[in-house]
């Protein structure tokens, strides 16, 4: 089962789900709530590696826009 299409897209949307969450939280504390543009562009990222670099690079960013250039 766990090597089953289903399930890993299952289990990636769950990991994708986590970073966003955990980005908002943290984010939201540092540079306020996000408009609706930001919270879009941050909705559209899937990639789960590239939502860790985001992360990662949380305190050496001063804004969302800063945060999500690419």
């Amino acid at each position: 089962m766990k090597d089953s299409v289903t399930y890993q897209e299952i289990v990636n949307e769950g990991k994708v789900q986590g970073r966003h969450d955990f980005l908002l939280q943290v984010c939201r504390k540092k540079f306020g709530p996000p408009d609706e543009p930001t919270m879009r562009k941050l909705r559209s990222i899937e990639d789960v590696d590239r939502l860790a670099q985001l992360a990662e690079r949380i305190f050496d960013v001063t804004s969302w826009d800063e945060l999500l250039a690419e």
